[in-house]
């Protein structure tokens, strides 16, 4: 379970979905979010009775299609459609042979970011549209910012004793970009370097949460402990700095924080009243919520996209990523910025220059 911890917050996770923003010209929105989802959420059956309707969801247009078709088909599926599709794709799972789609309209940026369609209480989403107006043409500029709840997830060692911000951010999100002017071999060897630096973050981490959440809360239970309660609080930063936690391997079951605690206190009597296992679950049940968030998120401007900001622009749609671990370093960002040309000005202004030249002419004809 150390392992799956490191490879979610090193590595990148199962893509858990696409959502689709759509900016329109004057202000409104549209977002919908594609995904597989089980047979619970798809179906209306003797097994499944009004399922596939998702009462949370009542206020978005659910849909499904079959991958790689453009076809749109009302919720719920019928048991036939089901079992249509078993038979001519036999041997495949049909939730992973169909897509459901959530679509909703809404009046403003704000009101569709208060509105996030997956179901995160850790997160906090705040949405912006500004119009800078600039006669002949309009900046559209567009930000929706993505951070942890505080009140339910952190970490309890910063990540800034082990790395600077820059490296953190670049680490996680790709930005600012600290590949520039490096060549390949120079460039990994920065890569490894905060790896092992990260690494060691989260070894930390992972000690001072089992420290907290189970020795600390189930203090009482030890017997004939080797230190108070207060010093034994005031501890735990010292002991997960050791060289023994930061440089511990995965695999092995607790066992080196286990001896670095009765190392340090010279007994056993923590270690032996306390579960370890326990900690570990309540652990990865928190984290394990955030790091799975792993979305394509793609997005469309009206008028021409000047700044994509992080994204990647297609010359139509601008891609980006949406991951718990973005969201590590601080608040994570989607922006963008596109210009509307405003034909009205244009014609107002021939219209003006018009009437002034032909004034003119009038004026001297007379």
């Amino acid at each position: 379970m150390v392992a799956a911890l490191i490879l979610l917050l090193l590595t990148s996770c199962k893509k858990d979905g696409q959502m689709l923003t759509v900016i329109n010209e004057d202000g409104t929105c549209v977002r919908e979010l594609t995904k597989h989802v089980s047979p619970r959420d798809l179906i209306d059956s003797d097994i499944y009775p009004d399922n596939g309707k998702e009462a949370k969801m009542e206020d978005w247009e659910q849909t499904w299609s079959l991958m790689g078709e453009d076809t749109r088909y009302p919720m719920p599926m019928t048991q036939e459609q089901y079992d249509s599709i078993q038979r001519n794709y036999h041997g495949e799972y049909v939730p992973e042979m169909v897509l459901k789609h959530y679509k909703r309209v809404f009046p403003s940026v704000e009101d569709m970011s208060n509105n996030l369609p997956i179901n995160n209480s850790m997160l906090k989403v705040e949405g912006s549209l500004k119009k800078h107006f600039k006669w002949f043409y309009t900046d559209i500029e567009f930000n929706e910012t993505y951070a942890y709840n505080d009140s339910t997830f952190y970490f309890p060692i910063p990540l800034d004793r082990f790395i600077s911000a820059d490296s953190a951010s670049y680490w996680f999100t790709g930005q600012p970009d600290l590949s520039q002017k490096r060549s390949g071999a120079e460039l990994k060897e920065l890569l490894d370097e905060i790896e092992g630096k990260v690494s060691k973050w989260i070894n930390a981490n992972l000690f001072a949460e089992m420290y907290d959440y189970v020795y600390i809360e189930n203090y009482d239970k030890i017997k004939n402990s080797p230190v108070s309660k207060e010093r034994f609080i005031a501890l735990r930063d010292t002991l997960a700095m050791s060289p023994a936690i930061l440089n511990q391997q995965p695999y092995n079951n607790g066992k080196t924080i286990m001896k670095v605690i009765n190392d340090y206190f010279k007994s056993d009597a923590i270690t032996s009243a306390i579960c370890l296992y326990d900690s570990i679950d309540t652990h990865y049940t928190k984290h394990g919520q955030i790091m799975e968030l792993f979305l394509d998120y793609d997005l469309v401007m009206p008028g021409k996209v000047r700044d994509a900001g992080m994204g990647l622009y297609d010359g139509e749609v601008i891609h980006y990523k949406l991951t718990g671990d973005r969201l590590i370093p601080g608040s994570y960002t989607i922006t963008a910025t596109s210009r509307v040309t405003n034909i009205w000005a244009f014609v107002v202004t021939l219209l003006v220059i018009a009437i002034a030249v032909g004034s003119f002419f009038y004026r001297k004809k007379k």
